[in-house]
């Protein structure tokens, strides 16, 4: 299964981060890392953190400085036209005390002929800490995933936590 993968590089300062989940009710549902999500007409199957390199990222949420990270989303639900899904997306990265470093919108602009629904199963957000300008308690991602025929969409957060 080919994956959609979408890099948000965040040149803006920070030190922790936490990650925050909502984990839907639902048999067989796998969400981990504190990742809470809001389901609107989109199933949510999985939903977790990982690495660069593929390999799970443990509780805790902690992460190094310009370390990627990316949010793994296993979805079903979308509506299908010709074949094709058409996704967007959108993530905000804030620090615990408010300050907003990041607001990226469109961020499958590239894809105006929409993705395989195949491809469209398996979504990965991502966002690096680049740099810090103080310490903070933890980092909160808000991000939401919609498909663009309907009004179907997922919510959610999570926290990233500096080592």
């Amino acid at each position: 299964m080919r994956e959609i993968i979408y890099s948000l590089f965040a040149s803006l300062l920070f030190i922790s981060c936490e990650v925050k989940v909502n984990t839907p009710a639902g048999e067989g549902s796998k969400i981990r890392n504190g990742i809470e999500l809001k389901e609107k007409g989109l199933i949510v199957e999985q939903a977790f953190l990982l690495f660069e390199d593929g390999k799970l990222i443990p509780p805790g949420n902690k992460v190094e400085v310009g370390q990627w990270v990316g949010l793994r989303l296993i979805v079903n639900g979308w509506r299908k036209k010709d074949g094709k899904v058409f996704v967007d997306a959108e993530e905000q990265i804030t620090t615990s005390d408010g300050k907003q470093l990041l607001d990226q919108r469109n961020l499958f602009k590239d894809y105006a002929d929409g993705l395989s629904s195949e491809d469209a199963k398996a979504l990965t957000l991502s966002a690096r800490i680049t740099s810090i300008d103080k310490l903070y308690d933890y980092f909160t991602v808000t991000f939401r995933v919609w498909d663009k025929q309907d009004q179907n969409e997922i919510s959610g957060s999570y926290k990233l936590y500096l080592k």
